[in-house]
């Protein structure tokens, strides 16, 4: 993979961003992620994408470094040969180690995007399907992680009482198999089938467990009181 300085120009104002990585291609994807979910750390490079959209930007390899400790040294060097930059620093700078302080973290983890964003994301992931190696790279993540019980708790809140309309229909003809069907003959002499034991007596104002002692044969006869 391609180690050096890279350039991100925009064609319909002439200006660059001036950057370095150690793995160009990977830098490149972040950029566009970040980029097209208006997450971008330069505002000004995000302004330009959201104006001339994504069609009017390319993304070329300005030098190929193969010393790893010349990489700043030489996007220092690039840097000074363009007036015209979005870069915000002018002095080339190396991230490497560096980490967010841990009240940075807290606040960034509890940010919440605004409904217009949320519906602005939402737009941009409609149609977008993963890759394969990306859906492998994914199940191979997950081998081995169990989900903690407050996750399966708040799934399970999430799903209750939510059945689609085949479930629904699949849930009421398995209740009706369940169902004891009894055979009652009246004291007309005339014989019918009995699937709700507990509201056909609600219904007709019987005692269930007496009817039931009938239905299956511990009683010969039932009357109601």
């Amino acid at each position: 993979m391609t180690q050096g300085v890279y350039g991100i120009r925009c064609l319909a104002n002439g200006r660059i961003y001036v950057g370095s990585a150690r793995k160009i291609k990977d830098r490149w994807r972040h950029h566009c992620w970040a980029l097209q979910r208006q997450r971008h750390g330069n505002r000004h490079l995000q302004a330009a994408w959201l104006k001339y959209e994504e069609s009017s930007f390319e993304f070329i390899v300005l030098e190929e470094v193969s010393d790893v400790e010349q990489l700043v040294v030489r996007e220092q060097a690039w840097l000074d040969q363009f007036p015209n930059k979005f870069n915000i620093r002018i002095r080339a700078e190396s991230n490497r180690g560096f980490r967010h302080s841990l009240e940075w973290r807290r606040r960034a983890k509890g940010r919440k995007h605004s409904l217009e964003t949320r519906l602005r994301l939402s737009e941009l992931k409609t149609g977008l399907s993963l890759s394969e190696e990306t859906k492998g790279k994914i199940r191979q993540a997950k081998i081995g992680t169990k989900m903690s019980e407050a996750a399966r708790g708040k799934m399970s809140d999430s799903r209750f009482g939510k059945l689609c309309p085949w479930a629904k229909e699949q849930q009421v003809a398995l209740t009706a198999r369940k169902m004891k069907r009894y055979l009652i003959r009246s004291p007309d002499g005339e014989q019918f089938e009995i699937v709700n034991m507990r509201q056909f007596c609600r219904e007709s104002g019987l005692c269930q467990s007496g009817l039931t002692a009938v239905a299956r044969g511990k009683r010969s006869s039932y009357k109601a009181g």
